[in-house]
């Protein structure tokens, strides 16, 4: 709430000192109006022009810095570029804005709650922070950006059925089932806090993954299907049931990790195995692929620089593959 001209006024974002409500925003005292009629604020400072058919800053030249470029707006452009935009008032009260007769997005009270792009290509959803309904990102192929997204209010998640990458880095997850399983190439998650997800669906095959540094829930990890490479440096996993490894990867990385009391099978390891620093006090017992990677680890003296930092439990649950280097 805000007080102006002894006036309380009820605003829903706040931006380099604008305050922005559903269709007025606050600035050095005074409150300017946008036109209801083809004007839609979307929240974090930006509306959708229906006559210019873009997105764009309420404030123009706030957001000039480098530092402050919002990669929605261009994104967003780009799928609504040719398009007819419609305005119409929903059921329950907001207003949904159609293009080519397909409602792609719900505001409510100046904030954008649902989004649906069933056709997009590229969607960068980097920082939004009031989304609560629903979103269908099905038909994305290219990349799907959504870094920083605080998405814990969000009821549901329609992922992409086949896209190149995917990004959640440092986002927030509300308690749904989350399906990766159509991500072709990287599925980024470093710094993710899944720790309220109910489940996790992982592509069959993959290039690359990472989950350095995230929260993980109490379920059942498969990374059977990477081929290149699985960071999870600095991740707690001792919450995991169980974590399947890859029958072949040029690179896994578990560094300063968390483990919990389970097999690990790293004998798919053809190139770089990073146990560096690990907490491994709680593993069962441990397969080195000793056999398969001769460049991975060359003698005892290799092994020990391997573990060198790793909390290990009594050397008889280190199991050595083939009878070379024993």
């Amino acid at each position: 709430y805000l007080l102006i001209n002894k006036q309380i006024i009820r605003f829903n974002t706040e931006r380099n000192n604008v305050y922005y409500a559903e269709d007025f925003f606050v600035m050095d005292g005074k409150i300017h109006e946008i036109n209801k009629g083809t004007q839609v604020m979307l929240g974090d400072g930006l509306m959708l022009d229906l006559h210019k058919k873009e997105v764009c800053e309420v404030v123009p030249n706030l957001g000039s810095n480098q530092s402050e470029y919002d990669p929605f707006i261009e994104s967003i452009n780009e799928e609504l570029a040719g398009k007819k935009l419609q305005l119409s008032k929903n059921p329950l009260g907001g207003r949904d804005i159609i293009a080519d007769g397909q409602v792609v997005f719900t505001v409510e009270n100046g904030d954008l709650v649902n989004i649906i792009l069933p056709n997009a290509k590229e969607i960068n959803l980097n920082n939004r922070k009031h989304l609560r309904g629903n979103l269908d990102f099905s038909g994305v192929t290219g990349a799907l950006i959504l870094e920083r997204a605080d998405l814990r209010a969000v009821k549901s998640i329609k992922p992409p059925k086949q896209i190149r990458e995917l990004s959640l880095a440092v986002a927030k997850l509300p308690a749904i089932d989350l399906d990766f399983s159509g991500v072709t190439e990287k599925l980024d998650l470093y710094e993710t806090d899944l720790s309220a997800v109910k489940s996790i669906k992982l592509p069959k095959r993959i290039r690359e993954l990472s989950l350095a540094l995230a929260k993980l829930p109490a379920i059942d990890l498969d990374f059977s299907g990477i081929t290149e490479k699985l960071d999870l440096d600095d991740t707690d996993l001792s919450a995991v049931k169980s974590i399947k490894l890859p029958k072949k990867i040029r690179e896994l990385s578990l560094g300063t990790s968390i483990l919990p009391a389970i097999d690990l099978d790293f004998s798919g390891v053809t190139e770089k195995l990073d146990l560096d620093a690990a907490d491994l006090s709680a593993v069962k017992s441990i397969k080195l692929p000793i056999s398969k990677a001769r460049k991975l680890i060359k003698g005892i003296d290799a092994l020990k620089s391997l573990i060198k930092k790793a909390i290990l439990k009594p050397i008889n649950t280190i199991k050595n593959q083939g009878s070379e280097n024993e």
